[in-house]
């Protein structure tokens, strides 16, 4: 029998709906330093982004950017530091949301300036950490997506995110022959949109006033355990508030918790064992609607 074999060259057609052809090449270069001005620590840092784009072998366009950013470090004493920092983000679009297409294309860079400030460090056997941020973003960018419920791409306006977060913790045995170490952190975040005119997918009807979706504002979580010479196990306990479900903040998913639980046994040097189980009680929760309808979250995994 002889078999003839053909070789097939397939080449970029116009746009279609069954096979449409997309292609980016990007470029990124950055340059971080860490600069020692004892008490003080410097870390400044410069990222250059660019992005060759086509859309169905032609719509060809170029995006690029370059961010800037420094964070800041200074130690107060061996018990106590400060820091800090200012970024500048970006989120670039699809090719077919970037091209030079009549319809589907020219979407711009999605930017945002991030701002923290924080302190950290010991009082006694007592351990801290306590932080604000604040983000801010422009040409906020909503992707085409069957998941997120949008037909097309758009940059839908303004927001912002800021909140204050905590850590605490300690060891409750310390000194004994058992530890018995406890942390608890918390966020607490507020979000609004300040200019939005989104119109679709799970964003529609945000408008300036309303929060971001899927972004709680308030989140605990509290891990404590007994450990030994050879075996350690933990519990971890994780809550959130209550989100909205979509940009209108007219549907909601309601709060919940789940407890984990977790041990370790160090059978020499080189080997442990360990045991886990997830949602040591079964909780059941939805932690999403997308994409289209109520997601519910993971049953007890062990």
């Amino acid at each position: 029998t002889v078999v003839a074999n053909t070789s097939v060259t397939k080449t970029p057609v116009r746009k279609d709906k069954v096979d449409p052809y997309k292609d980016s090449q990007a470029f990124e270069a950055y340059l971080v330093d860490t600069i020692d001005l004892a008490p003080f620590t410097l870390s400044p840092g410069v990222r250059f982004s660019s992005i060759d784009y086509q859309y169905n072998g032609a719509n060809d366009r170029t995006l690029d950017d370059a961010l800037i950013g420094v964070g800041v470090g200074y130690e107060v004493s061996e018990t106590l530091s400060f820091f800090g920092g200012v970024h500048q983000g970006h989120t670039f679009p699809d090719a077919e949301s970037a091209s030079a297409h009549a319809t589907k294309g020219l979407r711009d860079i999605e930017e945002s300036l991030n701002f923290e400030i924080g302190a950290r460090g010991n009082l006694s056997a007592l351990a801290f950490e306590l932080a604000y941020f604040h983000t801010g973003l422009d040409n906020m960018l909503i992707l085409e997506s069957l998941s997120g419920g949008a037909a097309n791409s758009a940059n839908v306006g303004e927001g912002s995110t800021q909140g204050l977060e905590f850590l605490v913790g300690t060891d409750f045995g310390a000194g004994s022959n058992v530890g018995v170490p406890f942390s608890i952190s918390a966020t607490f975040t507020g979000t609004e949109f300040e200019s939005a005119t989104a119109t679709q997918g799970y964003l529609a009807g945000a408008t300036a006033g309303k929060e971001f979706p899927f972004i709680p504002d308030f989140q605990i979580n509290v891990r404590t355990g007994l450990e030994f010479d050879k075996f350690s196990t933990y519990l971890n306990y994780h809550y959130q508030d209550e989100v909205y479900a979509n940009g209108a903040n007219t549907a909601t998913l309601d709060s919940y918790g789940i407890l984990n639980w977790s041990a370790f046994y160090e059978v020499n040097d080189g080997v442990t064992v360990f045991s886990k189980v997830t949602n040591l009680t079964d909780e059941v929760y939805a932690h999403s609607v997308l994409p289209d309808g109520y997601r519910v979250g993971a049953p007890r995994i062990w």
